[in-house]
């Protein structure tokens, strides 16, 4: 009985000639080396930092905080003239953030959008963390206010 190739376009690998299965081996072991350089304690060489987003638009404000390996977190809306506050950690001197876990495994953060919730896809916005990654300041004030046509997301160290 031949081999039915389902869904393939013309010219793709094809899975009975083994390649296929080989890519994906290799993207396995390339990635379970990837996970062993994670930090795995992160306790001893990190601080909590604490960022406080601060809503000026006039509506609800959502924001996604992306992590590594396609994950997103959802915050809770926040409300107009509203805030919210989110512990983060800090990988000490590294540049490297951290929110919440998976698996035990702390999860690095790559961006926090925000935009405006009733249209987000067209007013979202990277929120700027270079200073929180960087500076020995634990605690900081993302303010966003609306922009044209993106939100205008400042970010100022408010703590020691």
């Amino acid at each position: 009985m031949p081999v039915r190739e389902i869904g393939l376009p013309a010219g793709f690998l094809s899975v009975r000639h083994g390649v296929l299965p080989r890519i994906l081996a290799v993207t396995l072991m390339l990635g379970g080396c990837a996970e062993t350089r994670q930090l795995r304690d992160p306790a001893p060489e990190s601080d909590t930092v604490f960022l406080e987003i601060q809503n000026r638009t006039g509506g609800p404000l959502r924001c996604v905080v992306v992590l590594a390996h396609f994950v997103t977190r959802d915050l809770e809306p926040i409300r107009p003239n509203g805030t919210t506050r989110l512990g983060l950690w800090r990988g000490g001197g590294q540049g490297v953030l951290g929110f919440g876990q998976h698996k035990g495994e702390p999860m690095m953060v790559e961006n926090i959008l925000c935009g405006e919730a009733g249209r987000w896809q067209g007013t979202a916005t990277d929120l700027p963390l270079t200073d929180i990654r960087s500076a020995q300041t634990d605690r900081f004030l993302a303010s966003c206010r609306p922009g044209d046509p993106r939100l205008v997301c400042t970010v100022s160290r408010t703590g020691t």
